[in-house]
């Protein structure tokens, strides 16, 4: 049997620290719950046994890097999709979040993270290649034109929040971003976008 290739193990290690990720994440939201059975309870504590060994397990740091970055970009754009804030923009009381239908949504970029490009181009790509001003300024670009695309949105928060380390916040609940937007009627991907990304941070 022939031995792998180191693209073929570059790989493996990328998929196995992106999934330990975010096993590890929905594990500590169900150990969170007071809803769990006292078999559930047994079942979660479990799981996270075996997340304890997992992370144990050596994976070179600089794939490390990448497969966090790949959950965040993952979690953003998610709760972009399936997520809707009803909240005025600044205002006081914590934002009413519901589950929204979406269709099926396969995460292209995920593919770049996994193996960077070489020479980047697309907004997604400047992203994944660590080139967060110009995949800022693409994805700034895409969202004037196509104002509703999530897509575009997420790829705007990852690239401001790497340049910009106080608007991190805004990617644990982007979906506050977006309500904002239409609930004072800001044009997505303009300096006014970003003035009222930087009150939400304020907030």
């Amino acid at each position: 049997m022939a031995e792998p290739s180191v693209v073929d193990r570059d790989v493996a290690a990328f998929q196995f620290a992106l999934l330990r990720i975010q096993t590890g994440r929905v594990v500590r939201a169900l150990h969170a719950s007071d809803r769990l059975t006292a078999t559930g309870r047994r079942l979660v504590d479990g799981l996270a046994g075996t997340l304890r060994g997992w992370r144990r397990e050596p994976v070179p740091p600089a794939i490390a890097a990448r497969a966090a970055a790949a959950a965040v970009s993952h979690a953003v754009e998610w709760r972009l999709r399936n997520r809707l804030a009803a909240e005025p923009a600044g205002s006081d009381t914590a934002p009413v979040v519901r589950p929204v239908a979406r269709a099926l949504w396969v995460d292209d970029r995920l593919r770049l993270y996994r193996e960077p490009p070489v020479s980047p181009v697309t907004p997604d790509e400047l992203l994944a290649a660590g080139r967060p001003a110009l995949a800022e300024a693409g994805c700034a670009a895409t969202l004037r034109a196509t104002p509703d695309d999530p897509h575009a949105l997420a790829g705007w928060l990852l690239a401001t929040a790497t340049l910009h380390p106080h608007r991190r916040r805004l990617l644990r609940r982007p979906e506050r971003l977006s309500a904002a937007l239409a609930s004072t009627g800001t044009t997505p991907g303009t300096p006014a976008m970003t003035t009222l990304a930087d009150r939400l941070c304020a907030a």
